[in-house]
């Protein structure tokens, strides 16, 4: 039995760059943190699929995109498949493509394929190619393009759950509103250099229209004394801190202020 780690993410930065055709272009800054979920895989007679902790297999499922996609370039091999879920769903936090990336890595593991390549992980899905590589990555173009970053120190997350977005409707709306565009280039730099960074999501004022539980969350936040930002599509919306003292007194103070209205998680 095989079994991956396919941790969540945090976007640092997001921008949206461009569209072609039905398709945006973004820039943005993936950074894989220590909330995961664990995929066991073994070969088998023939491939199936498990969720535990989530409602089971559906259509579109990143899963079974990545099966297919291995199927048509190394052919028919069976694979039982368990995957335990704990990143929360349509939360910004990746959890479907930190599946099928992990999946991709054990198939490889599992049956000694090369790899398929970011052009053809970007056919699950836009994160999966920067998933794919299980370390801080700049994933530009549509997603398939890839560089690593440096994080130079510990990062600390606090992170308030709660409301849903759909991502397709958030990239919808925000053709319609526009939205913040980061520098990302210099939230790099300050990454590299260990200094503080203003982290800016240019979905995030889409995301606020459609679920207007992100405004309050970041407000929480803010409150805090976390610098802070919405995650992906949303609607996670997370604040960091470098100093692990400073990140425990900021958590206290949100965890009271929140109460049981948002559900907080940290990394």
């Amino acid at each position: 039995m095989l079994e991956i780690s396919a941790p969540a993410k945090i976007n640092l930065a997001l921008d949206v760059t461009g569209k072609e055709g039905r398709l945006h272009t973004v820039d943005t800054l993936i950074y894989p943190v220590s909330l995961h979920d664990t995929v066991r895989m073994k070969p088998s007679d023939v491939t199936t699929v498990k969720y535990v902790g989530k409602r089971g297999v559906y259509p579109g499922d990143t899963v079974l995109k990545t099966l297919e996609l291995y199927k048509k370039i190394y052919g028919e091999r069976g694979v039982e498949i368990e995957i335990i879920k704990r990143i929360p769903e349509k939360a910004g936090l990746g959890g479907s493509s930190a599946d099928a990336a992990a999946v991709a890595r054990g198939l490889e593991e599992l049956f000694l394929y090369p790899s398929v390549g970011a052009e053809k992980l970007l056919e699950v899905g836009s994160d999966v190619p920067a998933m794919y590589e299980n370390s801080p990555q700049r994933a530009t173009s549509f997603g398939e393009r890839t560089t690593p970053f440096v994080v130079k120190k510990k990062i600390y997350f606090a992170v308030l759950l709660g409301g849903e977005v759909d991502t397709g409707k958030c990239y919808g709306l925000f053709d319609e509103t526009g939205g913040e565009r980061p520098e990302v280039q210099d939230v790099v730099e300050a990454l590299r250099c260990g200094e503080y960074f203003t982290p800016v999501n240019a979905l995030e004022r889409a995301a606020e229209i459609i679920c207007p539980d992100v405004r309050e969350k970041k407000k929480l936040l803010s409150e805090a004394g976390f610098i802070c930002s919405m995650t992906g599509s949303g609607s996670a919306v997370f604040g960091y801190e470098y100093d692990l003292d400073l990140f425990e007194n900021k958590l206290a103070f949100l965890k009271k202020a929140a109460g049981k209205k948002y559900k907080t998680i940290t990394f």
